[in-house]
């Protein structure tokens, strides 16, 4: 998971599929944007790779990001257990959406 620093936030909150792009290699991947009203009601904007990736991100290193779909909205949880359900849930849909194998 990398854990981004965004000075302009334009996008609306939620989980979205999307495509990371490192070193000038694209990967797949699930976006969060919104407060964690379910852990600790902070900001945070968070891409989860899907595919193979071994790699140290360093603080201050450029990562693009394009947006594909979006998956739903910000919910919140009543027990850690829901939540990784649709943690999981939230990455099926991305694989199927961005077609990458399980």
């Amino acid at each position: 998971t990398i854990n981004l620093n965004i000075e302009h936030y334009v996008l609306p909150m939620g989980v979205f599929a999307v495509y990371v792009e490192i070193n000038a290699i694209r990967y797949g991947g699930v976006l969060f944007i919104g407060k964690r009203v379910s852990v600790d009601n902070s900001f945070s904007v968070e891409v989860h790779i899907l595919e193979e990736f071994q790699k140290e991100i360093r603080e201050f290193q450029t990562v693009w990001v394009e947006f594909a779909a979006f998956i739903r909205d910000i919910k919140s949880f009543d027990s850690f257990a829901m939540l990784k359900s649709a943690i999981k849930s939230d990455i099926d849909t991305a694989k199927s959406l961005l077609q990458l194998s399980n």
